[in-house]
């Protein structure tokens, strides 16, 4: 595993008013990073997503637990904002036990659809999850992949190239 992970209280960026850390993309926005990494290197989104049942009229749901890409050379790896992790701990982490969980693979469009549906915020629009108060950054996007650039340099994130395996599907 690659011990250049980022700890989730890392800062990836702070001005007077605000920062922004690694947990930000772990609980609230790992769709907005996952998608800025892809977007910076070309790999493949995926997202783990539970399916809860909605005890009103009993239709299914799907929420996302986690979106993340996947690992270019090695099946069993994945990358989010702390670096290169095991698929497996990401499923150990937030999987949830109560219900079903899947993951899709090739989850940008999906992503994309529901950010454009209003279900999951978007860089322009919505203030930023955190633990503790909420936050706007201007230019976050470019902030956010210019920190991915930085930290491909620095080796947290492997270096970007085509992906050379071809990925089994789950399920």
């Amino acid at each position: 595993m690659n011990k250049k992970q980022l700890d989730v209280h890392h800062i990836i960026f702070e001005d007077d008013n605000s920062a922004l850390r690694v947990e930000n993309y772990l609980y609230g926005s790992c769709h907005l990073f996952a998608l800025a990494l892809s977007e910076v290197t070309g790999w493949k989104v995926g997202a783990l997503y539970n399916d809860a049942r909605v005890e009103e009229n009993d239709e299914t749901a799907f929420y996302l637990e986690h979106a993340f890409c996947y690992h270019p050379e090695k099946e069993d790896l994945v990358v989010d904002c702390r670096g290169v992790l095991k698929l497996e701990d990401v499923w150990n982490e937030y999987a949830d036990v109560n219900c079903c969980s899947l993951e899709i693979e090739g989850a940008k469009e999906f992503l994309l659809e529901n950010i454009s549906n209003g279900n999951y915020n978007n860089w322009e629009e919505d203030l930023i999850p955190t633990m503790s108060e909420p936050t706007h950054i201007d230019n976050e996007k470019e902030i956010i992949k210019n920190f991915i650039r930085e930290k491909i340099k620095e080796g947290v994130y492997p270096s970007f190239e085509k992906p050379k395996i071809k990925r089994k599907p789950r399920f």
